[in-house]
């Protein structure tokens, strides 16, 4: 259907995959850049995760695992489609501490800022329905460069209080309601 943003998106990917900007590159596996099939729809809901952890590096996508399923269950929850989603890491590296890989830590402010033209360009090729922020990681980078989103809590923070069940759950799935139906109200009026 949208070929030409296809194309794109995959040249977006292989620029993501050699890009070099920072030493994150030298330990990690395999870069998590995107996840999802929404680039075949005009304006896919777009998720911003901070940085990739040890399984996302091995898998190559973002929020995947555990915090991938809360987020699949809330997507289908309020309502969006698989193919009408898009999932990005503001940081397609992973931060280890050091080469055992056993660990991971935040980006630096040079990391981030490195790999916020690759998001900044990612964003050049899609026009979201909505964005969401996963936690506060992303939300900074989205900031940086100026992308009007809705910020939420990352799935991890919703797995340590207590995963679907909990009160920071159903607060997520509020949040995601209320910014799907100002897309959609918005959607109309333009």
């Amino acid at each position: 259907m949208f070929q030409p943003v296809r194309k794109k998106i995959a040249m977006h990917i292989g620029l993501c995959r050699n890009c070099q900007k920072c030493e994150l590159h030298q330990l990690t596996i395999n870069k998590s850049i995107l996840r999802g099939t929404g680039w075949s729809v005009k304006h896919p809901y777009v998720f911003v995760s901070g940085h990739p952890d040890g399984t996302e590096d091995l898998i190559g996508q973002p929020v995947v695992g555990n915090s991938g399923n809360i987020l699949d269950i809330a997507i289908r929850e309020v309502g969006i489609k698989d193919l009408e989603c898009l999932v990005v890491n503001s940081v397609m590296c992973t931060p280890y501490t050091d080469q055992s890989r056993l660990a991971t830590r935040n980006p630096t402010k040079h990391e981030v800022k490195s790999c916020s033209t690759n998001l900044e360009r990612f964003f050049t090729l899609v026009t979201p329905r909505a964005v969401f922020a996963l936690g506060k990681r992303a939300e900074a980078a989205l900031k940086l460069i100026n992308i009007p989103h809705c910020p939420v809590a990352h799935p991890d923070t919703i797995l340590k209080q207590g995963g679907t069940s909990s009160v920071e759950y159903s607060r997520f799935i509020l949040q995601l309601k209320k910014e799907i139906r100002n897309a959609k109200a918005e959607s109309k009026v333009s």
